[in-house]
């Protein structure tokens, strides 16, 4: 009695290897796509928070429109790392600025990043 499979078996198992990969590897793909999407704006509510906690440490003003604080500033303040500032959808850096502006009514600064400085109004 010979021991070992047949190449029919081995095609088989290859076959049904082959189509449970083909099947997982979309949920994989998306779930990786989805995790770098929301690191993403995580990188940007840290941008955010950054330009929050340098407008509490520094006087930019009581303006009711926007103005716009640059993410090179935040990093020269020692509010972001490199870590902060690479979308890690393409690794590229994150460029642009902070707009804030100051609401009167909630007493409060509002804050919005943008990728090319274009006031939002």
């Amino acid at each position: 009695m010979k021991k070992g499979f047949t190449l029919v078996e081995v095609l088989a198992v290859i076959a049904v290897v082959g189509v449970i990969a083909l099947i997982a590897y979309p949920a994989v793909d998306n779930t990786i796509k989805n995790a770098r999407e929301k690191a993403y704006r995580e990188n940007i509510k840290s941008i955010k928070d950054a330009a929050f906690i340098y407008s509490t440490t520094n006087d930019i003003g009581y303006s009711t429109s926007y103005q716009a604080l640059q993410i090179e500033v935040l990093k020269n303040a020692g509010l972001l790392t490199e870590k902060d500032i690479i979308n890690p959808v393409d690794d590229s850096v994150i460029e642009g600025c902070v707009l804030y502006r100051w609401i009167t009514a909630k007493n409060q600064y509002e804050f919005e990043y943008s990728s090319d400085c274009v006031n939002p109004e």
